[in-house]
Parts: structure tokens; sequence; C-alpha cells
């Protein structure tokens, strides 16, 4: 079952073009990690200062095992931290429902549970 973790994040101004930078370089690295399915940097259209991150992974275990023992992991999450206007709201979910054109990006095991 993937699992999936959906990160918003509402930056300073001044630190707009700075996170953009620093985590769509952060994604490379991590998209590199093994379970790692996704790592993507988003940014609101309404409201330039709010990203989203999304983040899935072949399973929990994934986040706390590999993701979060990334070298960059702890530094990357400081940087966030001293950019953003308030608290980051991280919500995790498991993929339960998968519409058949992205059924490709899961494993056998994944789609029969589906």
């Amino acid at each position: 079952m993937v699992y999936i973790v959906v990160v918003f994040v509402e930056v300073k101004p001044e630190s707009i073009e700075a996170v953009k930078t620093r985590m769509s370089e952060a994604a490379k690295i991590y998209e590199k990690d093994p379970e790692t399915l996704e790592f993507s940097l988003r940014q609101d259209i309404n409201n330039p200062q709010r990203f989203t991150i999304v983040e899935r992974y072949e399973r929990e275990s994934s986040l706390t095992e590999i993701h979060q023992k990334n070298p960059i992991f702890a530094d990357t999450v400081a940087f966030l931290r001293a950019n953003v206007t308030k608290p980051n709201e991280p919500h995790l979910s498991q993929c339960m429902l998968v519409s058949p054109r992205h059924r490709g990006e899961l494993s056998q095991e994944d789609v029969s549970q589906v």
C-alpha cells in the first residue's frame, strides 16, 4: 500500500525563491531514496507564499527508516522551520483508491488491494 505525506507550508514573502530553490534541490536527492515514489513541491497559484510538499512511499516504514535518515533531512527541516510563517501542516494517508491511469505506478500487490 502506498503511504502518502502531504505537508502544507506557508513561507515568509522574502523566502519564496530560496524555498523553491532549496526544496527543488532536495526533491532531486529524496527521489533517489529507495522506496520513494514521489517527492514534489507545488506552489499555490493564488498565494505564492503557500507550498504543498507531496511525498509518496512504498510503505509507512519508508518514511522513518529511509527518508528521515537521509543525510540532508535534518538540514532541510531546519531550513523550512526558519522560513515559515506558521507551523507546517503534515497530513498522512494511505492510498485506498487509484484511478485507472495511475495503476501503472503501483505494484501488483497494491493494485489488488484497491
